[in-house]
């Protein structure tokens, strides 16, 4: 009987962890460059516009959106991110958030067609990313 009952339990706890996942958490969904994008472009027109112009095209600092943008002396993706952060905007610079600025990150390598807006965005990846 006893036997029985501790077959019966542990076929009960095994069922109970494979239907949770066998306990261990599920990885996050991570959000992708266009959904962080889509914020990162209020991001721009409210932070960045003024200086690099309604459309990223320049105006009073250089072009970082299309043909005339040169971010690819940056290297890679966190370079970018890093030199953003710490630098701008060139009035407030470090001002805003850092989910803000990877926002603003998104939006402009979605812009420049460095990445595809269906790409999930890793933090830890991006120094993989290289600009073009």
């Amino acid at each position: 009987m006893k036997l029985l009952l501790t077959v019966t339990t542990a076929i009960i706890l095994l069922t109970v962890l494979a239907a949770c996942g066998g306990g261990a958490s599920p990885s996050p969904t991570l959000p992708t460059f266009g959904q962080l994008a889509q914020t990162g472009q209020t991001v721009f027109t409210s932070s960045c516009a003024r200086c690099h112009g309604d459309k990223g095209q320049g105006g009073n600092a250089p072009a970082i959106i299309g043909a005339n943008a040169n971010l690819k002396k940056y290297g890679t993706a966190d370079a970018l991110l890093k030199f953003i952060s710490t630098t701008m905007p060139q009035t407030a610079p470090g001002s805003l958030t850092q989910q803000q600025y990877q926002q603003l990150l998104a939006y402009l390598l979605v812009q420049n067609n460095t990445v595809t807006s269906v790409q999930s965005f890793d933090a830890g990846g991006l120094g993989k990313i290289t600009l073009k």
